[in-house]
């Protein structure tokens, strides 16, 4: 199993997913937040464990994201309250679906 994370944004996304799907099955989650959510998630974070980008350039990337159209296995709502039981239920579902 290959668990990594992105925005989708970039254009090489479905190459990246055509490719890795020749190696195994690619369920692509999304997990979907507002700009506000992601500058703050951002702002919290280490800043060593990313590569340094404008307030601006993440409120053009999440709005990029948000509008990338995948065959989703599954999406969350990050803008809720963080309940990680539903989260772990979701995915499980997902992976028995495709299993």
């Amino acid at each position: 199993m290959i668990c990594f994370e992105s925005t989708g944004a970039s254009r090489y996304t479905e190459w990246l997913l055509r490719e890795l799907g020749t190696l195994a099955t690619v369920l692509p989650v999304r997990v979907i937040a507002d700009n506000a959510q992601c500058l703050e998630q951002i702002h919290q974070r280490d800043a060593s464990s990313h590569i340094p980008v404008s307030d601006d350039r993440i409120s053009l990337i999440n709005e990029v994201a948000l509008a990338v159209q995948l065959p989703w296995a599954a999406q969350i709502d990050n803008g809720g309250l963080f309940d990680p039981n539903t989260i772990v239920r979701h995915i499980q579902s997902v992976l028995t679906e495709n299993a």
